[in-house]
């Protein structure tokens, strides 16, 4: 949580607590009753239930400092009700909790959702609840960057919370769904991969729609290269008998060309109406995946060559193609107006082979016995340095 700003109302009892909110919510012409006679925790709960209200009528800092204020009271309570969590959760998801980027208020909210989910750990109930509203927050204002679940706290939490498999799936859902919409497609690939191995092969059908929206959002980022991956996973395999043309328009993103694309767009004009990606997107993402394809053969390629596989009719059409694809890392490419060559450089293969995958496995064990041999040699001359040191 972000703590920036002095948490008030710290140094006080409860009782003092409530009584100075309660004056506070007075200023902004918001009347709590607060009975003193109640019970702190149902005093709390009704402070809880106008802080929609309260959001919408503070700026940032503002509503920073109140619910920095409502933390510390709740983090003092000395009471073993836990009942005003749910309505606490549900408060800070509020439509008042509006805005983007990490000084709107709905980023305020993340923040605080996330203290919960941490500090949360021995209700596993809570810690679900805040799970869930921490990551709709995040997603709301744009800071997914700024989340603080991984898979590795992911697979925690199933374990703590002693998880269903539908919780489990709904839970993984919720993560990809949220990654893929706020520009971390690769991580929520990665994620969406991981609900659909939870499927058997009974329930196969029942992954179409998540595989559909994890392969759209893959067509559409020119820095994701998870196509094969996805083409080997049993949820798009089945796409061969649910949904041939997925399967057939996913193949030709792994490993066909632009004109490839063009003679499945030609024939299959209202199936691509479907996808709802802009046909621009679609020809640029293949455009620019063929040009990778190029650049794997090699380093040099005829400027004819280059735009006869882009479907480009003059080299002007290829220039302006490239101006506007200078912001996709994973390929560059420049012409050489002596040579009429075009020089492409990739940053990425379009499909990573079993082949690569056993030369990558070679070089990372030569990497981990090449740190193993020099840590014992750094050990050895450690040894070597004490024992001349002692006959000294």
């Amino acid at each position: 949580m972000d703590d920036k700003h002095t948490l008030i109302y710290a140094t006080i009892d409860d009782d003092q607590q409530l009584k100075n909110i309660k004056n506070y919510f007075l200023t902004q012409n918001i009347t709590l009753k607060l009975d003193d006679s109640v019970d702190k925790i149902d005093r709390f709960i009704e402070i809880i239930k106008k802080i929609p209200e309260i959001a919408s009528k503070l700026d940032v800092d503002e509503i920073e400092k109140f619910l920095n204020s409502i933390i510390t009271l709740m983090d003092s309570l000395d009471s073993e009700r836990t009942n005003f969590y749910g309505p606490l959760i549900a408060s800070l998801q509020d439509g008042a909790f509006d805005g983007v980027g990490v000084k709107s208020k709905s980023a305020i909210s993340a923040r605080i959702l996330s203290h919960i989910l941490l500090t949360s750990t021995n209700m596993p109930d809570v810690q679900k609840e805040a799970f869930f509203g921490t990551l709709n927050m995040h997603s709301r204002s744009q800071t997914m960057d700024k989340l603080i679940v991984d898979k590795k706290m992911l697979r925690n939490f199933f374990t703590a919370w002693e998880t269903s498999l539908l919780d489990k799936r709904e839970m993984l859902r919720t993560f990809y769904k949220a990654l893929i919409t706020n520009g971390r497609v690769s991580e929520g690939t990665s994620i969406c991969l991981e609900l659909l191995q939870t499927y058997s092969e009974k329930e196969i059908n029942e992954t179409i729609d998540d595989a559909k929206e994890c392969a759209r959002a893959n067509i559409k980022d020119n820095s994701v290269y998870f196509f094969d991956c996805l083409l080997n996973s049993p949820a798009f395999d089945n796409f061969k008998k649910v949904a041939p043309l997925w399967y057939e328009l996913i193949t030709i993103f792994t490993k066909g060309n632009y004109l490839d694309y063009q003679k499945f767009a030609k024939a299959n004009s209202s199936f691509l109406k479907e996808l709802e990606i802009p046909e621009e997107i679609l020809e640029n993402r293949m455009r620019n995946l063929t040009l990778v394809s190029l650049a794997e053969k090699k380093s040099y390629t005829p400027l004819k060559e280059v735009l006869d596989a882009l479907g480009f009719k003059s080299q002007e059409e290829f220039e302006i193609f490239q101006v506007k694809g200078w912001k996709y890392n994973n390929v560059t490419s420049r012409i050489n107006e002596i040579t009429s060559e075009v020089f492409i450089e990739k940053n990425n293969h379009r499909q990573f082979s079993q082949g690569q995958y056993i030369i990558l496995s070679k070089y990372i064990d030569s990497a981990i016995q090449f740190c193993k041999n020099t840590i014992e040699n750094l050990e050895g001359i450690s040894e070597e340095s004490k024992e001349i040191l002692i006959d000294n």
